[in-house]
């Protein structure tokens, strides 16, 4: 897109959001988020930049605090979106009823701690993701938490708390449409329990030399990142 057109797409977003205000932020998140998938770093940087000039609540602002932290999070910049993701939960704690966007946040804070092998912070956040799904009844939001918790156990190599949540998950993900994250899981299941299997045969056979246990890994990862409900509209 032309800077002339992101701006008529910020000023068009502006407008709505002062009649509508989750109208509005639901226009830009889906600019921002067709902007992040197609990698136009300019126009992402040109949207989150434009959104400063939005009068918004503070669901509003923490809304852009998560286009913008995605957006980081998109080109690798962990510290920035982490910086983000907390001013964005900051916003939330003075609003009410926003269980599920203090969900989103915390779980895109995990999967950034996961990436910079901040692995207990990661663990933190991902139980508060699961207690916080778990009080609105979002089973598949519960689901793909505990299978997001599992895949920091399996990379830690702790493999029985590893296949505990993967089994945990997988009891609510039928509710889930998404059957290439079924699969993707049942297969996690299945590695973790033949690389404990196989661990615990060398563990036998070699003891415990250094190295051993890390030859022995999943490659398969479910990274779910959580986007807020809003509006297909985009503009052309």
């Amino acid at each position: 897109m032309s800077k002339a057109d992101i701006a008529y797409v910020i000023e068009y977003a502006r407008a709505v959001a002062t009649t509508d205000e989750r109208k509005g932020i639901a226009l830009w998140l889906s600019e921002i988020y067709q902007a992040i998938d197609e990698l136009r770093l300019e126009d992402s940087q040109l949207l989150i930049h434009g959104a400063k000039s939005f009068e918004l609540s503070l669901w509003g602002k923490s809304q852009i605090f998560l286009g913008q932290g995605d957006f980081q999070a998109q080109v690798q910049n962990w510290e920035s979106a982490i910086v983000s993701y907390q001013r964005g939960l900051n916003c939330l704690q003075r609003v009410a009823h926003v269980e599920n966007d203090r969900a989103i946040f915390l779980n895109n804070l995990g999967l950034v701690f996961q990436e910079q092998a901040r692995y207990d912070d990661a663990i933190s956040a991902y139980l508060q993701v699961i207690e916080l799904y778990g009080s609105i009844k979002d089973t598949a939001g519960r689901s793909r938490a505990l299978s997001n918790l599992a895949s920091v156990y399996d990379t830690r190599g702790e493999w029985d708390k590893a296949i505990h949540h993967y089994k945990l998950s997988l009891q609510g993900m039928d509710e889930m449409a998404d059957w290439s994250t079924f699969a993707s899981l049942w297969n996690n299941l299945g590695v973790a329990y033949q690389t404990s299997w196989t661990l615990a045969i060398l563990k036998h056979r070699f003891g415990t030399k250094q190295g051993i246990f890390w030859r022995f890994r999943s490659t398969s990862r479910i990274r779910s990142m959580s986007y807020p409900d809003h509006d297909n509209t985009h503009f052309s």
